[in-house]
């Protein structure tokens, strides 16, 4: 059965809103995504892109173009890999993305890193800089166990780093930002981190099973 994830988003100063993350989703329709904007107030869509330097995604393009026809704006998660230099990484993530896009695109940042853990703040503050020389708005998707694993040190940032927006997975069934100041929880040195991933169970929503989550914003 197809599976996507739904995110839920709630806005600050704002009332609620929900997205959806689709992480696998070839057989939906403009129907379903229709269904979710109408039936579900779905109002942001965060699709994948698996591997930017292989040009645009057949899936995050589907995706993309069924979200648009139906009304829904779109992000982009991409996983950010360090074997690729800074500028060659953003090269492919434009190229990847259609040009019309206009939302953020989130660094999935993961323990696969393989340079050396002092020259990995550098990479990530140079990777944000050249995608934002080429008109890309970034934000940041990780957490404090790979941050420390990266950094060897969960407090690790920049200046840089520190500007863009942070999402952060916390399954606590919580709709706030309380726990950032936890000793488990909090990473880099934002003051405040943008979305948080709380919650997560199976549902069906317009005919398709899906993981759904709760985040904050």
């Amino acid at each position: 059965m197809l599976k996507l994830s739904l995110i839920v988003l709630f806005f600050a100063f704002a009332s609620a809103k929900f997205g959806l993350h689709v992480t696998w989703a070839p057989n939906v329709t403009l129907q379903t995504f229709e269904c979710l904007a109408q039936n579900n107030s779905i109002s942001l869509i965060i699709a994948d892109i698996s591997n930017p330097s292989q040009g645009p995604d057949y899936y995050f393009m589907l995706d993309y173009n069924l979200s648009k026809a139906a009304g829904i704006p779109v992000d982009a998660s991409i996983l950010l890999y360090d074997g690729f230099t800074p500028e060659d990484f953003c090269a492919d993530a434009v190229h990847a993305l259609p040009a019309d896009f206009n939302g953020t695109v989130w660094l999935y940042i993961t323990e696969i890193w393989k340079r050396a853990v002092g020259q990995r703040m550098d990479y990530l503050d140079d990777v944000i800089q050249n995608c934002q020389q080429r008109g890309l708005k970034v934000g940041v998707f990780s957490n404090r166990y790979d941050w420390y694993y990266l950094f060897n040190d969960r407090y690790a940032s920049s200046e840089t780093v520190k500007a863009v927006p942070v999402l952060y997975p916390h399954d606590d069934s919580l709709p706030d930002f309380d726990d950032w100041d936890w000793e488990h929880v909090a990473f880099g040195k934002w003051d405040a981190p943008t979305m948080k991933i709380f919650t997560g169970f199976k549902e069906n929503l317009c005919g398709v099973a899906v993981s759904l989550e709760t985040y904050f914003e």
